[in-house]
């Protein structure tokens, strides 16, 4: 990982229970050194979001990388 690249790269996130939207066009970027939290209400996607960061679950459509690496497909249900 270079220093310049980002810890967590979240790009137009979207993820859906049935038809349910629960993410819409998430993006976050982190970079190495910040620290970010999340806050919302019940059933806002904060779990979810995490859920999909360590692999899992995939998202329906976006990318996401950690620490430069995309999640295999082995990993995400």
């Amino acid at each position: 990982m270079t220093e310049s690249q980002p810890v967590i790269d979240a790009q137009n996130i979207m993820f859906s229970y049935g038809s349910r939207d629960i993410l819409k066009a998430l993006t976050l970027t982190v970079n190495r050194g910040e620290i970010f939290g999340k806050l919302g209400d019940n059933g806002a996607g904060k779990t979810t979001f995490i859920r999909i960061l360590v692999w899992m679950l995939k998202p329906n459509s976006g990318s996401i990388r950690v620490l430069g690496e995309a999640p295999s497909t082995r990993q995400a249900r």
